[in-house]
């Protein structure tokens, strides 16, 4: 390896999508993540991030008083208390902030792109500009039919798969 190789292994340029699963490896609790760029690795647990892991024990019916998930129950418990810190550090976000920025901008040109703003396709940029805009505070994702959502992304790179929902 050169240079500074070894640290792209460490180092991520993707978001986690979901936990598909979990096991116990000598004393470490890991998870099965599926990562937005469609990678699917073990992780240990206590390395994701608690928010995504609180919703997955959530889902699976995990009793958190077991010995091995212990440590997740307090750690709930801290970033509850920590709830404006998780805040400032979602809008403190440069790098999602300019992507999302430029996801809104995209939406708006395609809109406006259309010769007739009463075509269905217009109508969908439109109501899905207009939904993006609200992303930063409310969070979730936008909805567009697949023709619609290809033209996006294709245009955008790959992030706008952060903003848009798979329908």
């Amino acid at each position: 390896q050169k240079g500074w190789e070894w640290a792209m292994k460490h180092v991520r340029n993707s978001e986690i999508v979901e936990i598909r699963d979990h096991r116990k490896e000598s004393s470490l609790v890991e998870v099965e993540v599926l990562y937005d760029d469609g990678d699917l690795v073990w992780e240990p647990a206590k390395d994701i991030d608690v928010d995504i892991l609180a919703l997955y024990v959530q889902l699976k019916n995990i009793n958190l008083n077991k010995k091995d998930w212990m440590w997740l129950k307090s750690a709930i418990c801290e970033a509850k208390r920590n709830w404006f810190g998780v805040v400032q550090d979602h809008v403190c976000n440069v790098k999602y902030l300019s992507e999302h920025s430029r996801f809104v901008s995209t939406l708006w040109g395609k809109f406006k792109k259309r010769e007739d703003i009463t075509n269905k396709e217009s109508i969908k940029f439109g109501r899905a500009y207009k939904h993006a805009l609200e992303l930063i505070k409310h969070g979730g994702r936008v909805c567009l039919p697949q023709h619609l959502r290809d033209e996006v992304v294709s245009s955008t790179s790959t992030y706008a798969d952060k903003f848009l929902k798979t329908v």
